[in-house]
């Protein structure tokens, strides 16, 4: 009897998985996502069919390490989430979750928010992966200060990290940045991975790792750390056109701004302002401890590759290694650049 009760107790403690289908024709539980959303929970999974859904959405759950929550397409379906003219900033939006999947959908248009971005996942969490996402035309408007992001992950709360995240196999395309970046991870970011993306055609930097802007409010935890960016490819990647710099060209295929521990390998950049750069932008703050290895950059405008601090309002990188790459014809829109430039 005892064992049966112990059995009964054990059982009644487990969460099992719930799927909930969104489809816009009526056929499933929901017509819209942030519907599904409001009532899953857990380890649960929205499901979305075929279809073109103007929404804004909000993840209200969070999953456990050994199931994510997930917000995913049925089969290959093709799922487009549409924001243009919608109120609002962000087109999906994490904040202090844990354990969060998004798969297979495609994230287009701009809301009417000052700052729009496609995903952004803020606060603390862990195990977050973003995967075969397509995110494009994601638009900044005005001059000054203007900013947008394809995929953002801001680790703003101090004393716990977003760790553990995953960006891998997704695309971002023709998007306005403003002064900002397609791909970021900027603050208390405490390991990740950012694989076989393809980031392109984008008026600003492409792939960023960025410390000291005081994201996290306490400076010892304010770094993106102890991460692997491989296999990307990034092209097409300049400021030229982009009004917030009025000509300049400047835009990074891969920048480290104040992050440590980095190993950036494998990827092709080309087409770029600058190929792949480690510095510094905040005076006295340091980029510390990068690794750049077996990367192809070509045909970049200025440098292949560029390290150090660019002037001496910035700051500097440290025990940073630079091998095995391959570099050409870089460094033919400008004089005084080369295919490395120690800055």
């Amino acid at each position: 009897m005892k064992l049966v009760l112990l059995l009964l107790c054990t059982l009644s403690t487990l969460s099992y998985a719930s799927n909930f289908i969104v489809d816009k024709s009526g056929s499933g539980d929901y017509t819209t996502i942030q519907e599904a959303l409001n009532n899953a929970s857990s380890v649960d999974s929205v499901i979305i069919k075929e279809g073109v859904y103007q929404e804004i959405l909000t993840i209200k759950s969070s999953g456990s390490s050994s199931q994510n929550f997930v917000l995913t397409t049925f089969q290959e379906d093709s799922v487009v989430i549409d924001a243009e003219g919608l109120s609002g900033e962000t087109i999906i939006s994490i904040n202090n979750k844990d354990y969060v999947t998004i798969s297979n959908v495609e994230i287009c248009n701009t809301p009417t928010g000052s700052v729009p971005v496609g995903i952004f996942i803020q606060g603390k969490g862990a195990g977050h992966i973003i995967d075969n996402c397509k995110i494009h035309d994601i638009e900044v408007e005005g001059t000054g200060n203007a900013n947008a992001h394809g995929i953002a992950v801001y680790g703003n709360n101090g004393t716990t990290a977003i760790s553990n995240i995953t960006i891998k196999n997704s695309e971002i395309y023709n998007c306005k940045l403003g002064q900002s970046e397609a791909l970021v991870l900027n603050g208390n970011v405490d390991g990740f991975w950012v694989l076989n993306n393809k980031v392109y055609d984008n008026n600003n930097i492409a792939i960023d790792f960025i410390g000291f802007e005081d994201v996290s409010p306490v400076e010892a935890t304010d770094q993106a750390r102890n991460g692997v960016c491989r296999g990307n490819t990034v092209y097409n990647i300049s400021s030229e056109f982009n009004p917030d710099y009025s000509g300049d060209i400047c835009a990074d295929g891969i920048y480290v701004d104040g992050g440590k521990n980095i190993v950036i390998e494998q990827n092709i950049v080309y087409n770029a302002d600058y190929g792949i750069e480690i510095a510094s932008e905040h005076l006295d703050k340091v980029t510390d401890n990068v690794t750049v290895r077996n990367n192809l950059i070509y045909n970049c405008k200025l440098s292949g590759i560029a390290f150090g601090g660019y002037d001496t309002n910035r700051g500097w990188a440290k025990n940073c290694e630079f091998y095995n790459n391959v570099l050409y014809k870089n460094a033919q829109h400008a004089d005084g650049y080369a295919e490395i430039m120690m800055q």
